[in-house]
Parts: structure tokens; sequence; C-alpha cells
């Protein structure tokens, strides 16, 4: 289900990847680009659905577990740098919030969580109606964040608080973008939505 991300700079492909064995469920793989041969791994008790996102600034590799714990790693040999645990599994992918150095993401517990990357406290708890699966979208001071509660929640990344929500018809796996000013987003109900 993990999607790869890329580090350039270290020529380096990571994916999440689940294993079909008792002693072996998951872990994160980094490959490289050129060659397509294993540079590290890191092996999780729990499968690793959520798709590893590269933060270029600090060259961390993030990524989520179905064990509720987020993973911070070094990019270039996978060293484990810190680890979190979060009230549910994650499925999606983590994003970045620069400015207030932050690691944003969603579990199965309904709740979206926004951590200190340095203190790993957490900045941010906000709850919805259900399991997160998708990727925040940062823009500015905001994030944008789907939920399979159907609604899609506007937040103040420096208060926490909800500006605004919208529901669509069904629930939302996918993940919002933002192009030309308007945030698109796919939903169950077959709908492509284009918000304000």
């Amino acid at each position: 289900e993990s999607s790869p991300a890329i580090a350039p700079e270290f020529n380096l492909l990571f994916i999440g990847v689940q294993f079909g064995l008792f002693t072996k469920q998951g872990g994160i793989v980094a490959l490289d680009l050129r060659t397509g041969e294993k540079r590290w791994e890191s092996i999780s008790p729990q499968p690793m659905t959520s798709s590893p996102a590269y933060y270029l600034k600090k060259k961390l590799v993030v990524i989520g577990s179905a064990d509720r714990y987020v993973y911070l790693l070094r990019a270039g040999d996978g060293k484990l740098i810190s680890s979190f645990q979060l009230g549910g599994e994650i499925r999606g992918s983590c994003s970045f919030d620069e400015k207030r150095n932050l690691f944003l993401c969603g579990a199965f517990d309904g709740n979206f969580y926004a951590i200190d990357m340095n203190s790993g406290g957490n900045v941010i708890r906000f709850e919805t109606m259900a399991p997160i699966h998708s990727t925040p979208l940062v823009l500015g001071d905001q994030v944008i964040v789907a939920s399979l509660d159907k609604r899609i929640y506007c937040l103040d990344l420096n208060s926490g608080s909800l500006q605004w929500t919208f529901r669509a018809d069904r629930r939302i796996f996918a993940s919002p973008v933002m192009f030309d000013n308007r945030i698109y987003i796919g939903a169950n109900d077959g709908r492509l939505y284009e918000i304000d």
C-alpha cells in the first residue's frame, strides 16, 4: 500500500513494506536509485503500509506503522533517531511544518496529530469522527486534513483551532492537493471536489 519517497542527494528511494512472516511483519527499505540494490532496511514488528516522507531540511525519513508508532530515521544510513507513539495505526504519510518544526499525521484512532520533532511533545491533537487515511496538506499557517468521516478540516497550526470544514457525500481516503489557490480532493462518492 506504500508509495515511495525519494532523496536525490543520497540517490535513494524509500518504501514501506509488509511481509507475510511471523517474525518479520514490516519495515522500511532504502534502495539505490541507480542500481535498485538495497542500501539499508529497518524492520518493524507490524506492517508499514504508510508511505514514507522525506524531510530534506533535516535529512530524515519519517514513516508510520501499524504498531502505532511514527519512526524518524536518518536518510543516509537508516539509523533510528526517535519514535513517537500515537493513538492508532498510521496508514497515510506524514507532512512537515518547517516554520514550527512539526511533523503532522493522522491516525486510525480518528485523531490528527502535530508533534514537535525535537521533544516529541503533542502540539496539536484534533479529533475527527472516524479514522484518518490521508496525508495532511500544509498551507502556510493552516493544515488541511481529510477523514473517513466524510469531512475535510482546516486547522490553524498556531492555535490548533478549527477554521472551517467541508462535508463530502462519502468517505475520503484521498489526500488533498493545492493548485491555483484551490484545494482538490477525491471521495468515495466518485467525485473530485474543488474547494476555495
